[in-house]
């Protein structure tokens, strides 16, 4: 599955967002679905992305930088 620098930016800002109001309120939300390269995918507050289709795409730190990828058979999980 590939994903790009953008889908990457954006799950970032999502991600950051999603932990500041963790923070602010003391409670964790769900995911938050937004529309990637791959089609939708859920940006999640631990910094899982997900998609619908195919399950973990990609994790973020905690300070929303790439850690992980998904590993695909022909091994085109990596950001372009």
């Amino acid at each position: 599955m590939k994903y790009s620098k953008s889908d990457v930016q954006k799950a970032k800002e999502i991600f950051l967002r999603l932990r500041t109001e963790a923070k602010a309120t003391g409670e964790s939300s769900g995911p938050e679905l937004a529309m990637f390269s791959f089609g939708y995918g859920g940006v999640w507050p631990d910094g899982d992305v997900t998609a619908g289709c195919c399950g973990f795409i990609f994790a973020l730190d905690d300070d929303g930088d790439l850690v992980e990828t998904y590993a695909a058979d022909d091994g085109s999980g990596s950001e372009e």
